[in-house]
């Protein structure tokens, strides 16, 4: 592929992961797997070597990951302030 095509694509991705991540909800997976993608793509860009693509599934799977831990961190973080406020409503 040639890397003109590959940048373009990469942009692109990274746009549209941009968008979920912030339009919608900041942990959502499909945002985060979009950059990661993205990120993924530019790197082997660079690296122009196969053995670069063993580490893309890995890139991927950390994408979901992060933004599943980020979100039970929140819920968790949510739940003991409102336990302070005396609130049992916390879902």
């Amino acid at each position: 592929m040639n890397i003109w095509v590959s940048l373009i694509v990469s942009v692109f991705l990274i746009g549209v992961g941009w968008y979920f991540v912030w339009t919608r909800n900041a942990h959502q997976p499909i945002g985060i797997n979009f950059v990661v993608a993205a990120i993924a793509l530019i790197y082997v860009i660079a690296a122009q070597k196969p053995v670069v693509w063993i580490s893309l599934p890995a890139l991927w799977f950390a994408g979901c990951a992060i933004p599943l831990l980020y979100d039970s961190w929140a819920w968790a973080k949510l739940a003991r302030e409102q336990e302070k406020m005396g609130s049992e409503d916390y879902y």
